[in-house]
């Protein structure tokens, strides 16, 4: 197997879409290049952790729907994924500031 880490815009440097923009651009650009770094383009998962958690489940959640939180970058290439592993996704966005952990907030958290 192949393991690639896709770096996307966090909301510091780009609003939202852009970081599920970015990664389904990631998981074209492995596409399109699948022969060079031998990919499996029947197999692709992807596994985020936090605000990666919750780009993962986005990118899956709006695959085969177009236009929805895309770019055009290698977009002859699918960006559909068979797999996605989310560890602690942000998932209720209603109320942000609700600490989700006794630590959250707290400058060394």
């Amino acid at each position: 197997f192949v393991a690639g880490i896709l770096q996307y815009r966090e909301s510091s440097l780009a609003a939202f879409p852009a970081p599920v923009e970015d990664a389904k651009t990631g998981i074209r650009f492995l596409r399109a290049h699948a022969d060079e770094y031998k990919v499996d383009v029947n197999n692709v998962f992807i596994l985020g952790d936090s605000s990666g958690g919750h780009t993962a489940l986005l990118t899956a959640f709006t695959q085969g729907q177009k236009n929805v939180l895309d770019s055009d970058l290698y977009s002859e290439y699918s960006a559909e994924v068979n797999a996605v592993v989310a560890f602690n996704p942000v998932t209720d966005i209603c109320q942000p500031d609700f600490p989700t952990t006794p630590n959250q907030g707290k400058a060394d958290s």
